[in-house]
């Protein structure tokens, strides 16, 4: 898939971890992504914060590559494509809308699975061409949601929410986290804060340093491991 790239299984399925923050399930032709949070900038500038316009056009750059480098068909938005109706001023709605244009001239189809946020996404599902809006997706053996749960006998599960982030060396970075035939995405929003997943019996977590996603095991890790992965770390997103 690439370099930097960390392929796994969930329910049978092999899916792909992206340093992009996306996950690409080949035999769908589909990328997944979670957490966009688009407006969050204007929704603060709304309430008074002086907060800069950077996440919107970095997001869709991101999400062009990711798409391009996959070659993928569809993309699964796992919910909170938007952070609050506050932020979905014209002129980030045209903004949105255009970028959605030119990734559908490339063929791609969108799909979105309501995330807590997205409560007034009609305000915004016309204009911005959003046909297929759903409150969970269920794909072959793997069912998509905003909100992770327990998984279905038989079934895997993916889902963001919870904004996975992994303290490395001291620098936190965000973290693809398996557990239980489920996987949970980081934000793909870097204007988001990571937050802490609760680990259990088997986690792994997978997080991203220096454009790579690192394969690593909860426990046991010391020595030279954890060395080499503070060392990693040290370059990463905060």
């Amino acid at each position: 898939m690439g370099e930097g790239c960390v392929t796994i299984d969930i329910a049978g399925e092999a899916i792909t971890l992206m340093p992009d923050r996306a996950a690409w399930w080949a035999s769908r032709g589909m990328v997944i992504v979670s957490d966009l949070h688009l407006g969050k900038s204007e929704t603060m500038r709304v309430a008074g914060l002086p907060v800069p316009d950077v996440d919107l056009d970095e997001q869709f750059e991101r999400l062009e590559r990711v798409v391009a480098s996959a070659g993928a068909e569809r993309v699964v938005i796992a919910g909170d494509l938007i952070h609050a109706h506050a932020g979905l001023t014209a002129a980030l709605t045209d903004r949105v809308a255009a970028r959605l244009d030119a990734l559908r001239s490339l063929g791609v189809q969108f799909t979105l699975v309501r995330g807590n946020h997205d409560r007034r996404i009609d305000a915004v599902e016309r204009v911005w061409g959003l046909l297929d809006i759903r409150d969970e997706m269920q794909e072959g053996s793997i069912r998509i949601v905003h909100e992770p749960g327990e998984a279905r006998p038989g079934c895997g599960m993916i889902a963001g929410h919870l904004h996975p982030a992994l303290s490395v060396g001291g620098v936190k970075v965000p973290a693809f986290v398996v557990a239980a035939r489920r996987l949970i995405l980081p934000a793909f929003s870097r204007f988001t804060s990571g937050g802490r997943v609760a680990s259990e019996r088997g986690t792994r977590w997978y997080p991203i340093a220096e454009g790579c996603v690192i394969a690593m095991e909860m426990r046991g890790m010391g020595g030279k491991r954890a060395e080499e992965l503070r060392s990693a770390a040290r370059g990463g997103e905060r």
